[in-house]
């Protein structure tokens, strides 16, 4: 049988709601990946310069703390936004608390440096994960659009981060510290408001808990990562669940496992700048303005052309690639 035609096609032949995401989205990262840039510069440079005066190991250490927890948080975040309160509440709470946290940071204080780190890890185990929930709910089942929308969110991920270190790190080394940090704030500031603003336009996706089985089959943290990092053992317990007594039960167990081991994979990923980051001034970012929060800032988002185009040639070949006849299919 043939899909159905899609019905809302005004963001590049995609629901409208989607360019809500993907500034809400590319907003979030430029703030994540904004103060990340300056984060170990900061804490490493002395005091006469107005950092915090740390050695490499404590910097080093804050640092790890933070980037892995600002992932794990994604499981209680997931949690409450399934039990209580909705994906669309969850993502904005989470980009007033992200916010806050920045705002913080721009206060010169160790007391208001810590607090601004718990509030940005707060705030992104509330919006990480639950955007991209309301992202699958946008589309049905069989719409052949869902893969190309991803694709086009992902871009503004990439956007995000790529953009991020040109501009707080700039900030952050030529002006002040704090000042890269209250632009990564206000970036966050603007990602909220186009959220309100363009919040229509999402219909009513998200805005109950326990709805999120339309897009991720079930509502479950566990089910929020692609089956690829689940297993095929898991998809074939799951499919013979309902003919062994407490099969259920022991393919949650083992999805759950998938879920941490990818969280821990991804935490430990992050942890890639961190002696690296503090070399950066002193090597290769002295002929550049701003050029140390430049170079881990890239380094640390993972950004090239090859990132930034990718999603691109994805979602502009993805209607081409379904419309190709497939044997058996009418």
């Amino acid at each position: 049988m043939a899909n159905p035609a899609p019905t809302d096609t005004a963001f590049f032949g995609h629901p409208r709601g989607l360019s809500t995401l993907f500034f809400t989205e590319m907003w979030e990262r430029f703030s994540y990946y904004g103060m990340r840039a300056l984060l170990l510069l900061y804490m490493t440079a002395p005091l006469a310069a107005g950092g915090l005066g740390f050695d490499a190991a404590q910097g080093g250490a804050i640092y790890g703390l933070y980037t892995s927890m600002a992932y794990m948080a994604a499981l209680p975040g997931g949690w409450i936004a399934d039990r209580l309160i909705g994906q669309r509440r969850a993502v904005l709470y989470g980009g007033i608390i992200i916010a806050s946290g920045h705002f913080a940071m721009a206060v010169p204080s160790l007391v208001t440096f810590y607090l601004g780190l718990v509030l940005i890890v707060i705030g992104t185990g509330l919006l990480k994960g639950n955007v991209s929930v309301i992202v699958g709910q946008l589309y049905t089942a069989q719409d052949h659009r869902r893969d190309a929308g991803f694709s086009i969110f992902y871009m503004g991920i990439n956007l995000g981060a790529f953009l991020a270190p040109l501009i707080c790190g700039y900030l952050g080394q030529r002006v002040s510290w704090h000042a890269g940090f209250a632009a990564a704030g206000f970036g966050m500031l603007i990602g909220v408001v186009q959220y309100l603003l363009g919040g229509r336009h999402l219909g009513d996706k998200g805005l109950h808990p326990g709805r999120g089985g339309a897009a991720v089959e079930g509502g479950d943290v566990g089910r929020r990562v692609p089956g690829a990092a689940r297993g095929r053992r898991d998809w074939r317990c799951h499919r013979r669940a309902a003919d062994h007594r407490g099969g259920r039960g022991r393919c949650r167990r083992r999805r759950a496992v998938a879920v941490d081991r990818r969280l821990l994979r991804v935490a430990a990923h992050e942890q890639r700048v961190d002696a690296w980051g503090t070399q950066a001034p002193r090597r290769r970012g002295r002929a550049v303005p701003g050029g140390g929060a430049l170079l881990v800032g890239v380094r640390a988002g993972g950004v090239d052309a090859e990132s930034l185009c990718r999603p691109c040639r994805r979602a502009l070949a993805a209607p081409s690639i379904h419309r190709i006849p497939t044997p058996g299919r009418q």
